[in-house]
């Protein structure tokens, strides 16, 4: 097993079971009704590297305020869903949020929808909407974001190392560090 990762974002859990070759899985998922959902998929598939953090932990401006408690787990590599990175306003501010809990030089992997990807959101952002419940579900407005968007935030925190382009330019994958 090799370190810890932070699943930013990761829903009901689908991609839990990537992730059994970490030693500690953390997941943050704001949504109350995915977190459960991937409370009980990991039961179900006995994974045991996987620690959740709940509610106020879930919110990354939370972290300014008590970031030993997630800085001294040494996260090796950041996942971030767009789900849940298209939900959030102030994207700058969560550059500087993982700023403060990462170890220099610890790759942040962050999965954005293309441009041209834009106008599905919307059904998609209804769909997640519904998942919240009636106060989170003002937090849950959509704020696409492109690359340049997401380079211009980051700085001067994190720099872009590498970028692909996935699934007929529907999804890009953005390695900063």
């Amino acid at each position: 097993s090799s370190g810890t990762i932070m699943d930013f974002g990761g829903g009901t859990g689908l991609d839990l079971i990537s992730y059994t070759n970490y030693k500690r899985v953390i997941f943050c998922e704001p949504s109350v009704a995915m977190r459960l959902e991937a409370k009980d998929r990991v039961t179900q598939q006995g994974l045991t590297n996987v620690v959740f953090l709940d509610d106020d932990q879930c919110d990354f401006r939370n972290w300014f305020l008590d970031k030993n408690a997630l800085a001294s787990e040494n996260i090796s590599a950041v996942i971030a869903n767009f789900a849940v990175i298209n939900h959030i306003q102030d994207i700058s501010s969560f550059f500087k949020a993982m700023n403060v809990i990462l170890p220099s030089n610890t790759p942040l992997i962050i999965n954005i929808l293309h441009s041209n990807s834009f106008s599905k959101t919307k059904a998609l952002s209804n769909k997640i909407r519904g998942l919240f419940k009636p106060r989170e579900q003002q937090a849950a407005a959509l704020f696409p974001y492109t690359s340049a968007k997401l380079a211009k935030a980051a700085k001067p925190n994190f720099d872009i190392v590498n970028e692909l382009v996935l699934g007929d330019e529907r999804f890009h994958i953005i390695h900063f560090v």
